[in-house]
């Protein structure tokens, strides 16, 4: 710092007189401005910038601390092999800000007795005791509780799952419901249903309200749109003109002409509306209105009152940006950002950008590929990216890999939101590869003695299987429990584990070596992923046709 002069309030000193705690601080606010690929450097400059170093980065480096451990726990609703009322998904997973270590799991049940429902859970993991964080103490796993909280019931024929905030419902003659994750004060899962009646373009979920856009026009026409308070029923109507003629104004070229849209998609964020375009110029277009509040609106739709929406923003980005770069891109609400990703890249990574609908500005950043020594990269490059979530407040994204066959631990891993760096991998341990040890069974259940089921009914090549158990073959080794060969009703030969459920590997009854090391994806399943800035990831893998699926809980830094 040499001779320079610092000021704090109304105290004025030179660096050489400078209380050794002021001198930490500005010390310490000095290195918070710099990313953590710079902490290596700033923690060989000297003992006192290796301590103030270590505490601007510890939000991230204490992911990394010590091991992750792991915990599988199996859904209490298994649907019945007849049962296809669910689409996309038969679940949903989010993290419970209000809640220490918490998580909402909404689970769809169908066959309830009393009617269709989806049932709500408050997952909960406790704190590791201080004593295994000492060397040498052994602490083998996490400490989860999944306790049920509410049944809601609506008469919905399919369920659908996958979209950000809840689970939706539907029913015959265009009616539907939307089943919210979390109640208002974000601290246990919401037990609210909020049925919507009428045609819509487009509903999305914007925090604890539905935004319902009637339609969209390049016309001098007006733009409405419903917003349903998802808390207390309230009302509000939209006219969004205003966004649709801030945005064709950027579409005109200097030339005069018109940069036509190629493809243009809808979003939410917790606050906001979001319309971007991908243009024939390579270019994109977004803009976003800030949602008044429903809360405390009229109960009936007919009786809310007109109103215009403030537009925050209209930006476009040129060619070489990287958000246009990401063309058709992923994308997913993370608080009052939009997070917009491609598709995984084998050497390179993948490419992100977090676009905040308040201001429009974009943070761009390149994850990473994983080490080549973990399973998480090789997983990556066959099978693709499963899921991933953002944790702003610690800027800390999270991904994992597709369900696998037998549904184990998947891959897990955490970036630097700001330098896309790798922080730390969860890399499953292949002395215990399946996440389901039951199965299940029509006409008996598989279980130590093979030979006593006779007709079983799996879920393999994209469609329900029956077959009979010709022989169990009895084969052990550190992977996998008895193995039995299936014979269906097709004439197919399939060797299923014991531990496998209803996932099967397709191959002939002499490559039965094969069968017991074969890795493959499961399409039956789509797998979710939450992050809690607690160091806690929760996975969901969830069936996409019928009630099933498995949660694996992921601590970071034991």
């Amino acid at each position: 710092f040499g001779s320079s002069i610092f000021w704090n309030s109304d105290i004025h000193c030179t660096a050489g007189a400078m209380a050794p705690t002021l001198a930490d601080d500005l010390l310490f606010r000095c290195l918070s401005w710099l990313s953590l690929p710079s902490f290596s450097a700033c923690s060989a400059a000297s003992k006192q910038w290796g301590f103030e170093a270590s505490a601007v980065f510890a939000h991230l480096l204490c992911w990394r601390a010590g091991r992750s451990l792991s915990k599988a726990i199996d859904l209490p609703i298994l649907g019945q092999p007849g049962t296809r009322m669910v689409a996309r998904s038969c679940g949903h997973v989010a993290a419970c800000i209000g809640s220490h270590r918490g998580f909402v799991v909404l689970l769809a049940d169908p066959a309830c007795e009393v009617g269709p429902a989806v049932r709500s859970f408050m997952l909960r993991v406790a704190e590791p005791p201080q004593s295994s964080r000492a060397p040498g103490v052994n602490a083998e796993s996490c400490s989860v509780v999944l306790e049920e909280q509410c049944t809601r019931h609506w008469p919905y024929s399919v369920v659908s799952g996958n979209f950000p905030g809840g689970l939706v419902g539907h029913a015959a003659q265009g009616s539907m419901a939307f089943f919210p994750d979390v109640s208002p004060c974000e601290c246990r899962a919401s037990d609210m249903v909020q049925s919507i009646q009428g045609k819509y373009m487009n509903i999305l979920q914007c925090g604890g309200q539905q935004f319902l856009l009637r339609g969209w026009n390049w016309q001098d026409e007006p733009v409405y749109a419903d917003v349903l308070s998802l808390h207390d029923g309230g009302w509000l109507r939209l006219n969004i003109a205003d966004l649709r003629d801030q945005i064709s104004q950027l579409l005109q070229l200097p030339n005069g002409s018109i940069d036509v849209p190629t493809c243009s998609a809808v979003s939410s964020t917790e606050h906001h509306f979001v319309f971007h375009i991908q243009t024939m110029s390579g270019g994109k277009v977004a803009g976003a209105v800030r949602l008044p509040s429903a809360h405390g609106g009229p109960k009936s739709l007919r009786d809310a009152k007109l109103t215009s929406a403030e537009v925050s923003f209209v930006r476009r980005w040129p060619p070489e940006h990287s958000i246009s770069l990401l063309g058709s891109a992923h994308e997913h609400p993370v608080g009052d950002a939009l997070m917009l990703h491609g598709d995984w890249c084998c050497e390179s990574g993948l490419r992100l950008c977090i676009l905040h609908s308040s201001s429009g500005d974009v943070d761009c950043v390149r994850l990473l590929p994983p080490p080549a020594a973990g399973s998480a990269r090789r997983r990556f490059e066959e099978y693709g990216l499963g899921a991933l979530d953002v944790c702003l407040e610690p800027g800390i994204v999270c991904g994992c890999g597709v369900a696998l066959m037998q549904l184990p631990p998947p891959s897990v891993v955490l970036w630097d939101l700001a330098s896309g760096l790798v922080l730390a991998e969860y890399d499953p341990q292949p002395s215990n590869p399946c996440g389901r040890p039951r199965a299940l069974g029509v006409g008996g259940a598989l279980s130590a003695d093979l030979c006593h089921v006779e007709h079983v009914e799996f879920f393999a090549g994209g469609r329900w299987r029956t077959g009979q158990i010709s022989a169990a073959l009895g084969v052990e080794d550190q992977l996998h429990d008895d193995v039995c060969q299936i014979v269906c009703a097709d004439g197919v030969v399939v060797i299923v584990s014991r531990s496998s459920v209803r996932r099967a590997f397709h191959v002939e009854a002499h490559d039965v070596s094969r069968a017991l090391h074969a890795e493959a994806d499961d399409a039956s399943f789509e797998t979710q992923i939450a992050i809690s800035p607690e160091r806690v990831v929760l996975v969901g893998q969830f069936h996409k046709h019928r009630p099933d699926g498995l949660l694996h809980v992921i601590e970071f830094g034991r």
